[in-house]
């Protein structure tokens, strides 16, 4: 009998909750087929099936949070098999602490088929199970849209129905119960170091005027990506005394959703056109307002950058998100007067803070990199 453990996603990642079952219990599955859906601390993600059989028993509730390599699943590898009795696993499960919606993700839901709403005296399509379900609990059928082929309403609907009418008002921290935790984590191990100084705007104002296309922060993640290539310590993080080095780069961005923050990550950032990785980034950001980014689309970064110019902030520090190595923060342009040839002239410029983690850079190592992105901002040469 094969199982179906939870996966390390990330090299942060102690422990998922399992969202649901995409598969019941009795139901063929061949490998590579999509099995649970989890969430982690950063996204969530679809867990496959290594191997051809039949799902015999899931051993993680939906809205259960287990530790990695805690069995999911078993999985017979025949009938025979698939009725043979199984022996409860050991586990070591708590209850979520976020309250799980019983409603289908946004990834989910371009998935999954709904019922079409029926006129007043239309006909309810339910399996008998569910319509059995139904009368128990006292629900109305007409009122559960349901998920199976042509919109045929199931046992599983019915339950999540149920659920929904008995959930509690939702704490308004709930959102924000992941970013705690993660940057509680990071303050607590990581040591901060914050070195500050302005850079020059010129190259960025030049390279903005030159097209309507691409935004400051597309040019400063540019910049950002051409300097972390110059400096290998800024491609590496430490994460419970281990040394991780992807790879290839990626860089993180942070980007605000009102009641909590995400960090879509790009990679190998150097090698793309400013073109591509605007065009890049807007599909991120957009992904992440609706709430559709894959796991993949969310972890490896070494360096985040975040920027707050456009809120008319001169200068702030941040906490590095935990498992990376530093982040950069950016604040407006300001124009400076300065004595130019002997003659009264304002300069366009901004502060730039790079705070890093101490046990891999040092001072002066980050002073280095930001003189570099100086340089880079200076003479515009991160280029379109």
């Amino acid at each position: 009998m094969e199982t179906i453990k939870l996966p390390k996603l990330a090299i942060t990642m102690e422990e998922g909750t399992v969202v649901r079952w995409l598969k019941q219990e009795g139901d063929p599955i061949a490998k590579g087929e999509p099995v649970v859906e989890i969430e982690t601390e950063k996204a969530n993600a679809e867990i496959e099936s290594t191997c051809d059989g039949f799902l015999k028993k899931t051993a993680v509730m939906e809205g259960e949070t287990a530790p990695v390599e805690a069995v999911l699943a078993y999985i017979a590898s025949d009938e025979a098999e698939l009725k043979a009795s199984i022996e409860p696993a050991v586990r070591e499960l708590k209850p979520k602490t976020q309250v799980v919606s019983t409603k289908p993700s946004p990834r989910a839901a371009h998935r999954t088929p709904q019922r079409p709403a029926a006129g007043p005296k239309g006909p309810v399509r339910a399996a008998p199970a569910a319509r059995r379900l139904a009368r128990e609990l006292g629900l109305d059928l007409a009122s559960i849209p349901g998920t199976g082929p042509g919109g045929r309403i199931l046992p599983a609907d019915v339950r999540r129905a149920q659920a929904a009418a008995a959930e509690p008002p939702q704490d308004p921290l709930d959102k924000r119960k992941p970013i705690i935790a993660t940057l509680t984590k990071s303050i607590q191990s990581i040591p901060h170091i914050h070195i500050c100084r302005e850079l020059p705007a010129d190259g960025l104002i030049a390279l903005k005027q030159r097209t309507r296309d691409i935004t400051y922060t597309e040019i400063l993640l540019k910049a950002l990506a051409l300097a972390v290539e110059e400096f290998p310590a800024f491609k590496t993080s430490m994460v419970d005394g281990r040394l991780y080095q992807p790879e290839r780069t990626r860089l993180g961005l942070v980007v605000d959703m009102e009641d909590t923050l995400v960090i879509p990550t790009i990679e190998d950032p150097a090698n793309k056109s400013i073109q591509d990785l605007a065009a890049e980034v807007r599909g991120l950001t957009r992904r992440a307002r609706h709430g559709t980014l894959e796991h993949a689309d969310v972890t490896g970064a070494t360096v985040s950058l975040s920027n707050l110019g456009m809120h008319e902030v001169d200068l702030f520090t941040a906490v590095i998100p935990y498992g990376q190595v530093a982040v950069l923060t950016i604040g407006r342009i300001r124009y400076q007067p300065t004595i130019q040839e002997g003659s009264l002239v304002e300069v366009p410029r901004l502060w730039a803070n790079l705070t890093v983690d101490h046990r891999l850079i040092d001072g002066v190592a980050a002073a280095k990199f930001l003189k570099t992105l100086a340089n880079l901002l200076r003479d515009g040469s991160v280029g379109l």
